[in-house]
């Protein structure tokens, strides 16, 4: 807090250095479960970005995803479905939808809406997902592996039989 402090004085509110403090620290509180104090920073960081254009599309997106993430750990499921969804438009149309950041979003508004017992609306943007991560990082990649995992978990919630060819 004091180096958020000091970089505010010394370069102003705005400043490149002063907002990579800002999302530093707002990282550190996530990370201790400060959640509402890490929401406060990275809003603050969201809101300086629609004055002065300091990061490019891809930082802003990820404190868009970690500002979500935070919203789902304190409960506030419905602010961080409308972030995300917010997110993936805008990420979706600057970076383009087989962007590895768009493509983690994605998958992070999948979780959210399986988590909200939205199953068809997850298993359909998982379904995106597996697409592009195939097609990115072949079949047997880790992430690949994880959202075939997460298509099985769905369905299975859906109560549809699930064969070993379902995802594979």
């Amino acid at each position: 807090a004091d180096v958020l402090e000091t970089a505010t004085r010394s370069f102003g509110i705005n400043h490149p250095l002063t907002l990579l403090t800002q999302g530093h620290l707002a990282a550190a509180y996530f990370m201790q479960s400060n959640y509402e104090k890490a929401i406060e920073l990275f809003s603050e960081i969201l809101k300086s970005q629609t004055k002065i254009r300091t990061f490019d599309d891809s930082t802003i997106l990820t404190v868009q995803n970690n500002m979500a993430m935070s919203y789902v750990k304190i409960g506030k499921q419905e602010e961080a479905l409308e972030l995300y969804s917010e997110a993936l438009y805008v990420a979706a149309d600057k970076l383009g939808v087989d962007h590895p950041l768009v493509v983690a979003t994605e998958s992070n508004l999948a979780s959210l809406h399986f988590n909200m017992g939205k199953l068809k609306a997850a298993l359909s943007l998982y379904s995106k997902v597996l697409e592009r991560r195939r097609e990115s990082l072949g079949d047997y990649h880790p992430l690949t592996v994880a959202t075939k995992l997460k298509i099985v978990s769905v369905l299975e919630s859906l109560g549809r039989p699930v064969y070993g060819d379902v995802c594979w």
